[in-house]
């Protein structure tokens, strides 16, 4: 018989394994990547069930019942007047104030809000506080503190298990499958009587509070019926089998750190309360209208739709149809004319382009507003999209990116600027369907919300809504403020002195009132190019 030996290569691989894994250990511990004890609620809570019989009810019902079956809706296109419209429910809420949002940034106006949800716990108000988990590291002291409140709970969305800021590299290598896949909801509610969802996160990007860049967003105010369908959202999540408390290590009675975060928000309150922030959040015309006594909400059908939490965790070939996706598509009527697309993340990939070949085969006009690559903050989603360009323009399709530079543009176009700064991105996810239907939401038109993310929106039957969100976007394509992208040597005789052969795009704009054109990508510099080309060639767009 012969004799089996292990190879000498064999032995040291095995070696080298066991010293990674040694080191990484080490590294972990000295990192200080402790485990936090998480647990699923043993009690399951609920959003109140006859709100109208509650004291923010009874005030509002007159003006529901004006306008019996609808719901009001407030179109939320500003910075300054999405946040002024969280802190007003906000003070507003007399029992309950559920929160779930991807992103809470320790900033000025995540500050200032949490103060203000802290003072509504203070007055006898339950705060639920439902996070994703991708973007809390660092907080959990803080949020551990909220927790001991007697009116607050925190949990979080598919938690990691190592705590560490550093620690959670290491967590996300090993589960990189579950944690890859996050929570990208955003609603706050108030007594289930008033609710705002869309696309802003809770920071300063979101609510015209920088002076370097900002995030042209849209969410909407809602009341009435379509309330009760968020609340519902909420509380399926708040009570899924992937969503954890933050009970960690402490004690409701431990109060200690409870009163340092009071300290600390009360302390930034007084610094901003006379800060030229929010001098202009009192006189956006949201305050001035409530001041006066007017409303201009518009009231219409509407239907919720949003994913079931558990699709973090299940195959994407079972998904079946329990995705925002195909109960959008369910929702909204057959598209005959129009549809309008904004989307700063715009990945249609095989079965998108499909589908937009599809309605594009039926005459249907398709206008579609993402961002530049000097606009966009995900380099590697702008290679995916860039890849179908040149398809979609053969398609008919009309692509529009908007500029990171808005200063010069006109002034019904300043709103683009979203609060004065000298940059802008685009973070709305808005679809506007023969200017009858639309959707605001979280999802992007991307793999990732279509198949990884959790995503949340409203479907609303209103041509009055729909047209305003058609005329924000006809100004979110003016010259000034975006590129018109097309095929160099078109029918419309665009690019003068770029080749054509019909594959090469020109970009055309205005800048102090001159119209300008690019024959590569505008605004950005040599190695952004590459890094895009170089990103391009990989085979990740199931990731972006």
């Amino acid at each position: 018989m012969g004799t089996y030996r292990h190879s000498e290569g064999d032995n040291r691989t095995a070696l080298r394994i066991i010293v990674i894994i040694l080191w990484i250990t080490l590294l972990m511990v000295l990192l200080g990547c402790q485990t936090m004890p998480m647990y699923h609620s043993t009690k399951p809570t609920f959003a109140l069930v006859n709100p109208e019989d509650s004291p923010g009810g009874k005030k509002i019902a007159p003006i529901l019942a004006s306008h019996p079956g609808l719901s009001g809706f407030y179109l939320l296109d500003n910075g300054l007047e999405a946040f002024a419209a969280r802190a007003l429910i906000v003070d507003a809420a007399q029992r309950t104030i559920d929160v779930q949002y991807y992103m809470y940034l320790n900033d000025n106006t995540g500050k200032l809000l949490m103060e203000r949800l802290l003072r509504a716990a203070d007055r006898g108000v339950r705060v639920r506080l439902l996070l994703d988990d991708l973007n809390t590291a660092g907080a959990d002291e803080a949020l551990e503190a909220l927790n001991t409140h007697h009116n607050i709970e925190v949990r979080l969305f598919n938690p990691f298990l190592y705590r560490g800021s550093v620690s959670r590299i290491f967590d996300m290598i090993e589960d990189f499958g579950r944690l890859n896949r996050r929570m990208h909801n955003k609603l706050i509610a108030a007594d289930n009587i008033l609710a705002i969802t869309g696309g802003r996160n809770i920071g300063d990007e979101y609510f015209g509070a920088r002076t370097d860049v900002n995030f042209s967003d849209i969410d909407l105010l809602a009341a009435g019926p379509i309330v009760k369908e968020l609340s519902e959202e909420f509380d399926v999540y708040w009570n899924s089998d992937v969503v954890f408390s933050i009970k960690a290590n402490r004690t409701r009675e431990d109060k200690a750190d409870l009163q340092k975060v009071r300290q600390h928000l009360g302390a930034h309150l007084e610094e901003m309360k006379d800060s030229e922030y929010i001098k202009a959040i009192r006189q956006t015309a949201m305050i001035q209208d409530l001041l006066a006594g007017r409303q201009r909400m518009i009231f219409a059908q509407a239907k919720a739709v949003y994913d079931a939490p558990q699709k973090v965790v299940t195959d994407r070939d079972n998904l079946a149809n329990t995705t925002l996706a195909a109960k959008l598509k369910k929702a909204v009527p057959e598209v005959r004319t129009e549809v309008i697309i904004w989307s700063p993340y715009f990945v249609p990939g095989k079965s998108g382009m499909t589908f937009l070949k599809k309605i594009r085969n039926k005459g249907v006009r398709i206008r579609v507003l993402t961002n530049s690559l000097s606009a966009t903050d995900v380099a590697a989603v702008h290679a995916g999209y860039s890849r179908y360009r040149i398809d979609m323009l053969k398609m008919g399709i009309e692509l529009y990116e908007l500029k990171r530079q808005v200063d010069n543009a006109p002034a019904k176009g300043k709103k683009w600027t979203a609060g004065g700064s000298s940059g802008a991105s685009l973070h709305a996810k808005t679809f506007v369907y023969d200017r009858q239907t639309v959707f605001i939401g979280s999802m992007n038109l991307d793999p990732r919300s279509l198949l990884l993310n959790t995503e949340i929106g409203l479907v609303i039957y209103s041509g009055d809504l729909a047209g305003q969100v058609a005329d924000h976007f006809e100004e979110g394509v003016l010259p000034e403020v975006s590129y018109r992208v097309m095929l160099a040597g078109g029918k419309e005789g665009q690019g003068k002195d770029a080749p054509t052969n019909g594959e090469q795009l020109v970009w055309i704009a205005k800048e102090h009132g001159n119209e300008v054109r690019y024959i590569e990508e505008p605004e950005v510099g040599f190695w952004q190019q590459v890094q895009v080309s170089i990103i391009s060639l990989f085979p990740i767009e199931g990731l972006l």
